[in-house]
């Protein structure tokens, strides 16, 4: 156990600026990545989780780490 990483084919890499929509996040309004980072779990190897500050298009901002939404790319 401890040789594997924590990984999940499902999650998404974005970057600051990308377009992004969650599923049963305030409808699912489209959102902009403003800050991303990496959130660090202590152990025997280190877990480097992405973490990411979306801003809403009505002005909220709300950050989560990618296992706390469903989000996905935002088709432009």
């Amino acid at each position: 156990m401890s040789e594997e990483k924590y990984t999940n084919p499902d999650y998404h890499i974005f970057s600051v600026g990308d377009l992004v929509r969650a599923k049963n996040w305030m409808t699912g309004s489209p959102g902009l990545i403003v800050s991303a980072s990496c959130y660090g779990y202590p152990g025997p190897e280190l877990l480097k989780i992405p973490q990411y500050a979306v801003r809403w298009d009505f002005g909220n901002e709300h950050v989560f780490l990618p296992f706390d939404l469903e989000v996905w790319p935002c088709e432009r």
